[in-house]
């Protein structure tokens, strides 16, 4: 991840960090799936984490899913829905 933030005078400052995830996908009766995924990470000298659950209905190949998110970043949260279409492969 990078962040660019500027401060009070025009001076650009770049943070950079690193991220660790992991994710998991249950198939638990046609055509639900049921996926969540986790991270944790830093950007700069903040910590980050997310996350994500989400139920979907596979039609063929491709998902609709919907769920929730919840991320922070140092002292800052915010989460929300999510939603989406995904092709498996």
């Amino acid at each position: 991840m990078i962040d660019a933030r500027r401060v009070d005078d025009p001076t650009r400052l770049d943070a950079a960090g690193a991220n660790l995830s992991t994710t998991v996908d249950v198939f638990p009766v046609r055509p639900v799936v049921l996926s969540g995924r986790a991270d944790v990470g830093n950007l700069g000298a903040a910590k980050t984490f997310l996350v994500r659950g989400t139920v979907g209905f596979a039609v063929r190949r491709f998902e609709g899913y919907g769920g929730y998110e919840y991320r922070g970043v140092g002292n800052v949260r915010f989460g929300g829905p999510v939603f989406g279409v995904r092709l498996w492969f």
